[in-house]
């Protein structure tokens, strides 16, 4: 899950708090299904057009995600 919140556009960048969520289930004790969520937040300022790269989990060097954002300003 990738939850972005953009600021406003200030000489051709915007700010971004954008959060990454894993959440995996396995079984727990006595049958129970459990959940587990991994988030990671970062707050930075991109300029429109640029693409941020973000890593998504913790997975080995042979087994990482990552996450490719790029922000374009629509105007109505």
């Amino acid at each position: 899950l990738i939850v972005g919140k953009p600021g406003a556009v200030k000489d051709g960048k915007v700010r971004l708090d954008i959060t990454l969520s894993n959440t995996t289930f396995g079984q727990g004790n006595e049958g129970r299904t459990q959940l587990q969520t991994e988030s990671t937040r970062t707050i930075t300022t991109i300029r429109l057009g640029e693409i941020l790269k973000l890593r998504w989990d913790k997975g080995s060097a042979d087994r990482q995600a990552w996450a490719e954002l790029s922000v374009e300003e629509v105007k109505p």
